[in-house]
């Protein structure tokens, strides 16, 4: 019989996210599973933020209804109001605008309602209202508005700009004039308004069409830089100019475009597009580059709209109508995780919008709450960490998995006897959720040899040993935890180092 050495061989979580395939058949760089984890600087993997019902008891009209639309930068006489469209309860025809009493998203106490209902054309109401603030007023639009017009406030007064078939499907305030595009009448027209006049729209010359050729409504605008990026579901272009005499309409690309919804997110380093078919591309200035190798987040569904934002350094994703799954992209580490939750699981967020740094605006089915992801405070504050605790009455599952290792070569098995794992357990509970470590052999969790480690009494960093006796030719682990409301227990994976048995002369 051969001998056997023990080999220990560091586990490292790979930066990527592939839900498709076994992770034996991926290159390095991809991971096989990876949901609601986020990167740890040397490596290591720790909770996301939970998601927390925004406000201490929300009330007011919006808590009965669905969101259908978010604006976090509105101001009234200085103070930041979170703004919130929402489409009433109980199958009926209108969407109704509300702003939050406070600017915090985690203090807010009530709603107060701008203006009255808007009745919206039946084909309209599964899609959020566009926003754009400019002159001092706030502006939204949505194709279903009475007479095609689009509609302002101005903290006052809420009403109807007087021109008609012009409300599109987006909004952007850029050289002091409105624009919007994808209306009912003429959908491939960026139409624009005077100069400092939000009520002045010329329909017989200020617009440009877009392809017109091929009849696609303008979806969405970005603005990037000096330029506005306008995005069809097949195509995405950008007009450069400081005026109607010098406007120029430039094609970024012919095939490539974005889908219904807030699709098209602008950053410091270039803008985010989310496509039709749910991928997600980035242009900064020269060819489109897509950022989804081994994933697709969803297609639009056929009555719904995607929805993206920016907050933290992380660009969020989610399709309405799919359930409580979104995808993040951290654009520090170049990663992909997906991300669930309970809250709005029904039909997910309806509509995202970032608040600064410190938090994520969701709008979901389940009344309309806002929800937010808080940067930590206390005791546990760390630069780059978050609070990672559940928010009362919402439970969250936590599941990575290492990269896989090869002890021998493809002819040698051998055995994954022991592993070691250094972990932070963010906070004290032995009756908690503990971390469940499951050996991934050849690709396959073997969930019948899980183990569980962790429930102490203390936070704090701690090392444990987890025994094994898997046979394979490849060696990965699976770290998962489920907290509850009740539960505390969350953990940072800092380090995995696997005990292997190999035949002597295997490597």
């Amino acid at each position: 019989m051969a001998s056997q050495d023990m080999i220990w061989l560091p586990l490292s979580f790979e930066r990527g996210l592939n839900e498709f395939e076994q992770s034996t058949l991926l290159v390095p760089g991809d991971a096989a599973a990876l949901e609601n984890f986020e990167w740890l600087p040397g490596g290591g993997i720790t909770p996301r933020p939970a998601w927390k019902a925004a406000g201490a008891s929300p009330t007011g009209a919006p808590t009965a209804k669905r969101g259908r639309g978010l604006w976090t930068n509105w101001y009234e006489a200085g103070v930041r109001k979170i703004v919130i469209a929402t489409f009433d309860a109980g199958g009926g025809t209108s969407f109704l605008l509300h702003k939050t009493n406070v600017a915090d998203p985690t203090t807010f106490t009530s709603y107060t309602a701008i203006g009255g209902a808007v009745a919206v054309a039946a084909a309209h109401r599964d899609r959020p209202v566009a926003f754009a603030v400019g002159n001092s007023k706030l502006i939204r639009t949505n194709p279903g508005f009475p007479s095609g017009q689009i509609r302002r406030y101005d903290g006052t007064t809420e009403d109807a700009i007087a021109t008609s078939n012009i409300a599109g499907r987006c909004l952007a305030y850029h050289l002091s004039r409105f624009f919007t595009g994808g209306a009912d009448t003429n959908p491939t027209y960026l139409r624009y308004s005077e100069v400092a006049d939000e009520t002045s729209w010329t329909v017989t010359e200020n617009f440009i069409p877009v392809a017109q050729d091929d009849g696609e409504p303008i979806e969405d605008l970005a603005l990037w830089q000096d330029v506005l990026v306008i995005g069809k579901a097949h195509s995405l272009w950008y007009l450069a100019g400081t005026g109607p005499d010098s406007f120029a309409l430039r094609n970024i690309d012919p095939v490539h475009g974005c889908a219904p919804g807030r699709s098209l997110v602008s950053t410091p380093e270039g803008v985010y597009v989310v496509g039709l078919d749910g991928n997600v591309y980035l242009w900064r200035g020269a060819g489109l580059e897509r950022l989804t190798e081994h994933l697709a987040i969803a297609d639009a569904p056929a009555t719904g709209y995607m929805s993206a934002a920016v907050t933290a350094d992380r660009l969020y994703v989610t399709a309405s109508h799919q359930g409580a799954t979104a995808h993040c992209y951290d654009l520090r580490a170049k990663a992909w995780r997906k991300e669930t939750s309970a809250l709005g699981a029904t039909d997910g967020p309806q509509d995202l919008a970032g608040f600064d740094d410190r938090y994520l605006i969701s709008s979901t089915v389940n009344g309309s709450r806002l929800l937010s992801v808080r940067k930590e405070t206390g005791p546990y504050s760390l630069t780059g960490y978050r609070d990672p605790r559940p928010d009362d009455g919402v439970a969250g599952t936590y599941l990575a998995e290492t990269g896989q290792v090869f002890p021998g070569d493809a002819r040698t098995n051998g055995v994954l006897r022991h592993c070691y794992v250094r972990f932070r357990q963010w906070f004290g509970s032995v009756s908690g959720e503990g971390l469940t470590v499951t050996p991934v052999v050849d690709g396959v969790a073997v969930t019948a040899a899980a183990k569980v480690i962790g429930k102490r009494a203390a936070a704090g960093v701690y090392i444990e040993r987890v025994d094994f006796g898997e046979e394979g030719r490849s060696f990965g682990i699976r770290f998962s935890a489920a907290p509850d409301s009740s539960e505390d227990d969350t953990y940072a994976v800092e380090e995995a180092i696997a005990g292997i048995e190999v035949s002597q002369g295997a490597r």
